[in-house]
């Protein structure tokens, strides 16, 4: 159980650090990039996905794919797959 666990107090963390600040992660000066960064990020490595690529993959194997500038590119910010094959897309947004 030591996994359900450590996912249990990451995603408690997460929680705590957002109500910690609420009103400054739900202004306008808040950005969708940092969004990512603080809270979608660490929610989807909590979960057990390779946000950062650490296994090294080369880009055709890599289990999530990060748009790093979705307002030029028009697509998902994140592309989740396994084996190579896409599973699903998430599209982040700042909470104004």
């Amino acid at each position: 159980m030591a996994d359900i666990n450590s996912f249990r107090e990451k995603i408690e963390s997460l929680i705590a650090k957002f109500e910690k600040d609420k009103v400054h992660y739900a202004s306008k000066g808040y950005p969708e990039a940092q969004v990512r960064l603080d809270f979608l990020n660490p929610f989807f490595k909590a979960l057990g996905w390779d946000i950062e690529n650490k296994a090294q993959k080369p880009p055709h194997e890599r289990d999530v794919i990060v748009e790093l500038s979705p307002e030029a590119t028009g697509r998902p910010d994140y592309n989740f797959r396994i084996n190579g094959a896409t599973k699903f897309f998430v599209e982040a947004k700042s909470l104004s």
